[in-house]
């Protein structure tokens, strides 16, 4: 299986054959095709073909809704011919029931953050036609701003003459805008045993942590892990593994509300003793006695997913008392 990613709403993975009926329950209706430049689909066979071959397209995902298991529509993240290794397009379409549910919004929110933090984007387009202003909104609500137009661009699928209207997101735009901040956060585990501490300082102290921290600039996640892991506990890990990421959403740090992204990672391949540091008071727990009590509230829910070897994208809300008041965990494929 391709690629998986999850919100708090949707699922977003590969289409598949099984999914045709569903893609022509929507993919007949007018209103959905002609704005995107093809026709309307005439049956199930046409969108079983068109699931094999356009839908198939690396970067392209079915939105898929967690509380139905069903696709209700599709967006897609793709480097077309001639444009920049760095730079990708996003598009997307929607099936017209779940119209003004924020479903593309939060779907292509999913794709832009893989873009800019997995495949090394620097920047997203994304067009529309002229008086498309469905997809005007959807653009401007995620950050871009509009940057060119092409003029009598001909629309071979449906046999008009179209203007195409860009769009431009860039990476650091992005973050400033969502006032993101990343993490690192390291798990070693062996024989049963996983490595925790009392945090001694700063934001959380009193509460037991993984070691981990902020991720310099122009460091990876996962060498930010490590790093942190050695300077808090003395242990020097080898072999990290990326287990996926828990996002915090309006979390008050020091400004106000921000969103925080923590990469998690766990390893069996490390050497070295604990040692208590400046940050934190290290100590092995049995895997069967973690103090989840002792811990932050969300630590329960995606935790044990981690320990079962399963990566997960989890979000929480937690409000100004540091309490957390919504979320969602979900188990991804590798």
């Amino acid at each position: 299986m391709g690629d998986c990613f999850a919100t708090e709403r949707l699922i977003l993975r590969p289409w598949r054959d099984a999914d045709a009926e569903e893609c022509f329950r929507y993919a007949r209706d007018p209103l959905v095709g002609l704005p995107c430049g093809w026709m309307p689909h005439k049956d199930v066979d046409e969108s079983r073909e068109v699931i094999r071959g356009v839908l198939s397209a690396p970067g392209t995902y079915a939105i898929v809704l967690k509380e139905t298991g069903l696709p209700v529509g599709c967006v897609s993240l793709i480097t077309r011919k001639g444009q920049s290794s760095d730079e990708a397009e996003l598009g997307f379409w929607l099936g017209v029931p779940r119209w003004g549910q924020g479903i593309v919004p939060e779907a292509s929110e999913r794709l832009i953050r893989h873009g800019f933090e997995d495949l090394g984007l620097e920047r997203v387009i994304c067009g529309y036609f002229d008086g498309n202003e469905k997809s005007r909104r959807v653009s401007e609500k995620l950050g871009f701003t509009y940057f060119k137009t092409l003029k009598d661009v001909r629309i071979r699928r449906i046999g008009e003459t179209k203007d195409i209207l860009y769009g431009r997101l860039t990476k650091k735009e992005w973050e400033e805008k969502r006032r993101i901040r990343h993490v690192s956060l390291m798990l070693p585990v062996r024989d049963g045993m996983i490595l925790l501490g009392m945090k001694k300082r700063g934001f959380g102290a009193g509460k037991i942590n993984g070691a981990g921290g902020k991720v310099e600039p122009g460091e990876s996640f996962a060498k930010a892990a490590v790093r942190e892991c050695l300077e808090e506990t003395g242990v020097a890990v080898r072999d990290p593994r990326d287990m996926g990421t828990v996002v915090y959403r309006d979390l008050y740090y020091r400004d106000g509300p921000e969103t925080v992204i923590m990469h998690v990672f766990v390893s069996r391949d490390f050497e070295g003793e604990p040692a208590e540091s400046d940050e934190l008071a290290p100590r092995w727990f049995p895997l069967d006695e973690i103090p989840y009590e002792k811990m932050w509230g969300d630590c329960a829910h995606w935790l044990p997913e981690v320990l079962k070897g399963r990566r997960v994208d989890a979000y929480f809300h937690y409000n100004e008392d540091d309490v957390f008041t919504g979320y969602s965990v979900d188990a991804l494929p590798e």
